[in-house]
Order: structure tokens, then sequence, then C-alpha cells
């Protein structure tokens, strides 16, 4: 109650996410896709890459345009689950509610595993380290998100200017254990994935 006494300046306070920080938040998907998937692709060959590519980025843009369209139309909290709940029911509000929730801890399971498989490699570990690894990146930032969404944001925007400077020409040797590893353990698989 005493938010809505206060008036908007104190709404403006809780706002976390600055420009650094969706700056932070947008570079850091992007560097770290090219770790998860442009160079599996490209050893797989440019041509299919750049079909998926094009069809991707047309979805995308649709996407972008329909859940723009969805959140002026209803301007509440809740994202899928709120959209689904307005346009088709609550049976669908319901599935749309799972699954968003599914993809949330399904992305927490691929950001793990993928720390622990650069861990591994960084530090000539065998894959069997990998549970460890996953439990302590798990207690990590569930404790970053406990302690405030304002340090979760520090943390991130610190990381992706981390793995800005180790990209960008600085070439210390944790980059180039990093990007020359990847990409011989990829260019031994076959395009399916398989050795």
């Amino acid at each position: 109650m005493a938010l809505a006494e206060s008036g908007s300046d104190s709404v403006e306070s809780l706002r976390y996410a600055k420009t650094p920080h969706l700056w932070a938040l947008g570079v850091g998907a992007v560097i770290s896709g090219n770790f998860f998937g442009w160079q599996t692709g490209l050893v797989a060959g440019f041509n299919g890459l750049l079909i998926n590519l094009s069809l991707v980025t047309v979805l995308y843009v649709l996407l972008a345009f329909s859940i723009a369209e969805l959140s002026t139309t209803v301007p509440s909290g809740g994202g899928p689950y709120v959209f689904a709940l307005h346009a088709i029911g609550p049976r669908a509000a319901f599935f749309a509610g799972q699954a968003e929730s599914l993809k949330v801890v399904i992305t927490c399971a691929v950001i793990v595993t993928g720390i622990s498989s650069y861990m591994n490699q960084l530090l000539n570990l065998s894959s069997d380290y990998g549970p460890i690894w996953w439990t302590l990146f798990y207690v990590l930032f569930v404790s970053l998100n406990i302690i405030g969404v304002e340090m979760t944001f520090r943390v991130q925007a610190f990381t992706t200017l981390l793995k800005c400077r180790i990209q960008n020409g600085s070439r210390m040797s944790i980059g180039s254990t990093l990007e020359v590893g990847m990409v011989q353990s990829r260019a031994t698989r076959s395009p399916c994935g398989f050795s």
C-alpha cells in the first residue's frame, strides 16, 4: 500500500534495469550464442545455416510484432499466461503458463550445463565433474537473485564486459583456450553431433 500512496517516483526507483544493464543483457546473450549455436552451425555448413537464419529472422520479427501488439492490448504482468487467458481462455492460459515455466527450467539447465562444459575444458577436467559445477553455479545464481535483482544486473554487466574484452583482441589465454578448444572439439563431430 505504501507504494500506491507514494506516487510514481517510488515506482521509478524500483526499476533496476538501466540502459547499461539492458545492453549487457543483449550483448551477453549474443556472445553466449556464439558458443552455443553459431560454431556448430558453421561447422555443419554455411548454406544450411544461412537458410535457417533467414527463417528464424522472419519468425522472430513476427514474434516481436505479436508481443508488442499483445502488450499494448493487455497491459499487465504475467506474460504468455495473461495473453492466452485474454485471447483464448483459462485452459489455454494454463498450458501457456506451464510451457513458460518449463522454458525457464530448461533454460537454467542449459546454462549451467554450458558453463560446466566451459569450466571442464578450461581446467582440463573430465565431464565427471559436471554435477559439481551445476550445483556450484545454481547456488551462485540463486544467491545473486536472493541478494537482489540489482546485484544480478551488476554481475551480468561485469561478465559481459569481461566477455567483450576476451573477444575483442586482448586474446588472454582464457579466451584463446576456450575458442580454439571449442572449435576443435566441434570440428571432430559430424553435423548431427556424433563423433
